[in-house]
């Protein structure tokens, strides 16, 4: 299941319910909806995921508060809004692809770094 950093997210989004080390189930499923495919989704649970990323060329496990259960979307969704109240700064390093935009996507790198006060 891919994991997709998302600036248009206003919520971390999970798939797998096995992401999630506490999970507390909507009695009635809330709906949701994603603003840029128009798509309407069910929000099943909220609670703490926790998934292996690699942060800086290094892999880490890393845990997301207050997180949705979603289990019929494509991909998990890491909402950068969130990430920036958390005091996270987020950088999209796009590397040069010799004109071909198709690939533009796997020359995308993300760093994450706890912001200095």
């Amino acid at each position: 299941m891919p994991t997709l950093i998302n600036s248009e997210a206003s919520d971390h989004c999970f798939v797998n319910r096995e992401l999630f080390i506490s999970l507390t189930p909507l009695h009635q499923p809330t709906m949701g909806l994603a603003a840029a495919k128009k798509s309407i989704f069910n929000v099943t649970g909220k609670g703490k995921a926790k998934i292996e990323m690699c942060v800086n060329g290094t892999n880490r496990n890393i845990t997301f508060e207050d997180a949705l259960h979603i289990p019929e979307l494509c991909s998990n969704l890491i909402s950068v809004s969130k990430l920036a109240e958390k005091g996270i700064k987020v950088e999209f390093d796009q590397h040069d692809d010799g004109g071909d935009k198709s690939k533009i996507a796997n020359y995308v790198s993300v760093s994450f770094y706890q912001r200095q006060g």
